[in-house]
């Protein structure tokens, strides 16, 4: 469809905010794995250190450190969309599909 020289199905996008690029992701992700696998976190949930000791992270007492496997099997299982509901539990955001929210 064309408006006085214009092609209207030009001007349907969806806008995309990128604050980093994919080199830089890739960076980021390598440096949160190595993190998370020599620094780890601290948790103090009992049955969360159990479950994640059962699932293959090291934990020494209240200290979880996640190999590289574990972080990358729980990101490919994970749900790619997620809906958040409100107070009463009606669905109010649908997190994922390239969308922002702020």
């Amino acid at each position: 469809m064309t408006t006085k020289g214009m092609n209207v199905d030009n001007l349907r996008f969806t806008p995309e905010l990128r604050i980093v690029n994919e080199r830089q992701i890739e960076r980021l992700h390598g440096a949160t794995l190595d993190v998370l696998e020599r620094v780890g976190v601290r948790m103090t949930h009992r049955r969360a250190l159990e479950v994640l000791d059962g699932a293959g992270a090291r934990v020494s007492g209240d200290r979880v450190r996640f190999p590289a496997w574990v972080v990358e099997k729980a990101l490919r299982t994970a749900p790619k969309r997620l809906t958040l509901g409100d107070r009463h539990g009606r669905p109010a955001v649908v997190l994922g599909d390239r969308r922002s929210w702020f």
